[in-house]
């Protein structure tokens, strides 16, 4: 993983409701940011990784990942942001489906998926798996989820 040691991530998961969740992130959800952000970056050409273990999903597996990619900044500083920002609520369960078959694919990977997955990314699987339990609570409770994030400058 890229080292940003001058740079903190927070991540959110918010949901559209009163009611508490009851499922977080059991650990630090970085890597979860770091995976959407070089996913997002394979449309552009990404080599990272990362950017290679999202390709492999979406072009060999043929899963959507449209729905892990719908996250934004929460440092609004113009309408645009503030339009991404609430343009990021969405229905979960699309995102629960997404989330299901990256697990799937993560624990059971192909040859070419399998040489990706290094010990680098051995967190990926376990945020994964706090996302889908999140969603599936928000599918249950009928609610939206929005994705967010935000850098601190340490």
């Amino acid at each position: 993983m890229d080292s940003l040691s001058d740079i903190s991530y927070e991540y959110f998961v918010e949901f559209e409701t009163e009611k508490s969740c009851p499922h977080h992130f059991e650990g630090d959800p970085s890597i979860l940011l770091f995976f959407q952000s070089w996913a997002f970056s394979v449309q552009f050409g990404g080599q990272h990784d990362l950017a290679k273990i999202a390709s492999h999903l979406k072009q060999s597996l043929k899963i959507n990942l449209s729905p892990l990619l719908k996250f934004a900044d929460r440092n609004v500083e113009n309408t645009f942001d503030a339009r991404e920002l609430q343009q990021s609520w969405q229905s979960p369960d699309e995102l629960m489906q997404c989330t299901t078959q990256i697990i799937d694919a993560l624990e059971h990977p192909d040859g070419n998926l399998s040489s990706l997955l290094t010990e680098e990314y051995e967190l990926l699987l376990p945020r994964l798996q706090d996302l889908h339990k999140m969603c599936t609570w928000a599918v249950q409770e009928k609610c939206l989820i929005r994705m967010s994030f935000d850098t601190v400058n340490v």
